[in-house]
């Protein structure tokens, strides 16, 4: 980011500390002995050892380059010591609406198994919408509209081409990408099968997006029956498993080295889908199998779940993007995607038999048995996480944005993270930690910092709603109230005001033999255990639905877009927790949406009555 950007600030640790047991009172119950002892915890933190930690976090600040946080600890600790698979886990998803010239036979369901022309149009659409953005931002263009925030979204969009995540035992890490980056080439997997194709000439010219759908067409023409095991869905498992696998192949072959390497350094990954996936039953919105598999494709299978960003492509043209989170959150990649769906394909688009391909090249892989008996089991890993994984998306078109501010009255977001409240004690009957991402973009080098949406506020106005003694005017103010709460705690999240990363921040330079009962107290851990994650984007008119896996098993991960007209919630939980339910949790969310609309409407016709 540009140096003109100010640094994250550490905020004072007497601020930080009211806010933490602040966030604590919802989980408290009025207990007055707690509430007491907790004051007690925090006034001996501020005192004695977290005065010393708060010095150490000004020193670490002092010789960091960009910010004390994300230059030393933060990507580490939410991604890359974790182990987990990438799959549903980690991976973020976006589903692009179709495209208007989708040809009529194409627009249901396809049964047939195939790839079609239809599909290799788009795909290069698409393709030669992602070079001309990097193009752009490689001359340090603008992207149109988007001047507020040109100024950290330029280098972090411009990282996403050439960006993946390696994995190594204990820490993974990410690839290095030079700006401008000059590797010119993308890679494609159709049937699981790499093929790398360069995209951009000698003088760093974009191939026209009719050379690259006649490039697309050769690949899956010349797809015979010599293929490869489907090596890229050793990326879905565990990744220390993954990284013992990965080493493994660069032992067996040089070609196997060469062929990671094309992929690991290619600007980003098409994915052909010889099929369009359906949903699970009758029951389903036909989106939901459209979810799927942009989330995982079919146990994992022609995916490399490394890459920051996989363009994927369905034989009836359903499109979407998937992608590696560490490096950025899916704001950016979203903005990107949105940009490649400005401009419709062109009416009755076709591949000439004449017209010039690209140069391309199919990626081997020299295998033994053992690596086989890997991607075996690599797609049972797969396989039961997808099965597992029960992702689907909430249209909502009974009002949006506009309406919240015109008629509400009310912070859109907040409204929103309101409702999600009233929906999970709706579904759950208790109250839970409910994670908000908030951005510190505004910062050099800043990520995220947490939102804690449950608070003493939203937790009244949920039993407000649910009373049957109260009437709507006091379930107005009490809605009022919340999101006055959240909106003046987001404003703090953003402006390097919250608490939760400085506390992790103090908690890292804990020495050996040093501890505090203010990390450790059970009423901490039940105000971070996040069984309700959630994330939102930008309107996102060209998208049919996002979402990301919920954190914790028993509960909820939200990612929703908040249109002028229209929401969408893409919402992810576990088949095997008995306690959850997406399509449950849509319907309670539905009817949150309705009953505060309902109250709010309520109140606006008693102030013009009064009038």
């Amino acid at each position: 980011m540009s140096r003109l950007a100010p640094r994250l600030p550490i905020p004072p640790l007497e601020s930080s500390l009211e806010k933490y047991l602040k966030s604590l009172e919802p989980f408290i119950d009025d207990d007055h002995h707690v509430r007491s002892h907790l004051r007690a915890i925090a006034d001996d933190f501020r005192d004695g050892l977290g005065k010393k930690l708060q010095t150490r976090l000004k020193d670490v600040d002092r010789v960091s380059p960009t910010n004390w946080l994300d230059d030393r600890w933060w990507i580490k600790l939410a991604y890359h010591t974790n182990r987990a698979p990438l799959l549903i886990n980690s991976n973020w998803w976006l589903l692009y609406k179709d495209d208007p010239s989708t040809p009529n036979d194409l627009k249901m369901t396809k049964d047939s198994r195939g790839f079609t022309n239809w599909q290799i149009l788009r795909a290069a659409w698409l393709t030669r919408g992602l070079l001309h953005i990097k193009q752009l931002l490689d001359k340090g263009e603008q992207l149109p509209d988007l001047s507020k925030a040109a100024r950290w979204f330029g280098p972090r969009a411009n990282k996403l081409f050439g960006m993946t995540r390696l994995p190594q035992y204990d820490c993974d890490h990410l690839t290095h990408v030079p700006l401008p980056n000059l590797t010119k080439h993308i890679v494609v997997f159709a049937k699981s099968q790499a093929f790398k194709v360069d995209v951009i000439d000698a003088k760093g010219g974009i191939f026209g997006w009719d050379t690259i759908a006649k490039s697309l067409s050769g690949i899956t023409e010349s797809l015979g029956n010599d293929l490869d095991s489907p090596v890229g869905v050793m990326t879905a498992v565990d990744r220390d498993t993954w990284t013992r696998n990965r080493e493994h192949l660069k032992i067996i072959s040089q070609k196997n080295e060469l062929t990671l390497s094309a992929i690991e350094s290619a600007l980003f990954t098409v994915c052909l889908d010889d099929y369009t996936l359906p949903p699970r039953s009758k029951e389903q919105d036909v989106l939901d199998g459209h979810m799927i598999n942009i989330a995982g494709g079919i146990n994992g299978k022609n995916r490399w779940f490394d890459k920051s960003m996989s363009l994927i492509v369905e034989n009836n043209g359903r499109a979407g993007m998937n992608g590696e989170h560490s490096f950025v959150e899916a704001l950016v990649p979203s903005i990107v995607a949105d940009y490649t769906l400005y401009e419709d394909m062109p009416v009755n688009a076709s591949i000439a038999s004449q017209q010039q391909s690209c140069r391309s090249e199919r990626l081997r892989w020299v295998l033994d048995d053992h690596i086989i008996s890997e991607i075996k089991s690599a797609n049972s890993v797969a396989e039961r996480i997808l099965n597992d994984s029960e992702p689907s998306e909430l249209l909502f078109s009974e009002f949006g944005v506009d309406w919240m501010k015109e008629v509400a009255g009310l912070a859109p977001d907040a409204f929103i993270q309101m409702a999600l409240q009233l929906a999970w004690f709706k579904n759950q009957g208790y109250f839970t930690a409910t994670y908000e991402t908030a951005s510190t973009r505004i910062f050099d080098n800043g990520r995220t910092d947490t939102l804690r949406t449950l608070t003493s506020e939203s937790k009244r106005f949920v039993k407000t709603m649910m009373s049957k003694d109260v009437n709507d005017s006091a379930k107005y103010d009490s809605l009022l109230q919340a999101t006055k709460t959240h909106a003046k705690n987001m404003r703090d999240a953003t402006t390097g005001k919250a608490f939760d990363r400085h506390l992790l921040g103090l908690r890292m330079l804990l020495r050996p033999g040093e501890s505090h009962e203010l990390f450790d107290n059970k009423y901490n851990a039940m105000s971070s255990e996040w069984k309700l994650s959630t994330s939102g984007l930008s309107a996102g008119p060209r998208f049919n639905g996002t979402g990301f896996g919920t954190v914790y098993p028993d509960g909820y991960g939200i990612n929703y877009m908040a249109g002028p007209s229209e929401l969408k919630f893409g919402i992810e939980s576990k088949l095997h927790c008995s306690a959850t339910s997406t399509y449950g949790f849509k319907r309670d969310l539905l009817s949150s949406l309705q009953e505060m609309r309902h109250v709010c409407e309520t109140q606006q016709k008693t102030l013009k009555a009064r009038l």
